[in-house]
């Protein structure tokens, strides 16, 4: 009797390489995918960071003021503006002149130290960056005893600049109303 060795057939390999192939595709494609979300999310994320630094450290400018100084364009202190300027006190140097505006996209602090030395900060290489100022003052108290609050309501908008890889991302945009507690 003879015994017959089993084997698989040309056409068995066939459709196995076939259906390995549609798998491992689809697998693919589910990597790919996640890749991209994922630097979608870190792009979202890096933006945020940067939204959250800048706008703490103008508050924290702000609170330190002693007076805002008005810039030259402004026709009216109600209008926004996207250079603001204000003098601080910076120990133990003394006041100094601290000036937010708009350089190339991104958002350049310089500060005038009261030693003529300046030091400047840049926020946001690499992104879109858009910024507005608007200055004002309240009258609160009564009429017998008027007290003049000054306060500053920056806009901060930051996005990614776009990449065809990720897609389109979702900018990020703070606003906030900073009161200024001493004003000369």
């Amino acid at each position: 009797m003879k015994s017959r060795k089993e084997a698989f057939t040309l056409i068995e390999i066939s459709i196995g390489i076939i259906i390995s192939a549609l798998l491992l595709t689809g697998i693919l494609n589910l990597f790919s995918s996640g890749m991209k979300g994922s630097t979608k999310g870190m792009a979202y994320q890096a933006n945020m960071e940067t939204a959250t630094i800048l706008m703490a450290q103008i508050e924290y400018d702000l609170l330190k003021t002693v007076r805002i100084n008005y810039p030259v364009s402004a026709t009216d202190p109600g209008d926004k503006q996207k250079m603001a300027q204000w003098q601080f006190y910076k120990a133990p140097e003394g006041i100094a002149t601290v000036t937010y505006q708009i350089i190339d996209n991104n958002v350049v602090r310089d500060v005038e130290l009261p030693n003529g030395k300046n030091q400047k900060s840049v926020f946001g290489k690499g992104l879109n960056i858009d910024i507005n100022f608007l200055h004002f003052a309240v009258n609160s108290g009564t009429s017998e005893f008027e007290i003049l609050k000054h306060a500053m309501w920056v806009e901060l908008k930051v996005d990614t600049k776009y990449d065809k890889n990720v897609g389109k991302n979702e900018p990020i945009e703070l606003n906030r109303l900073i009161l200024i507690r001493s004003q000369l």
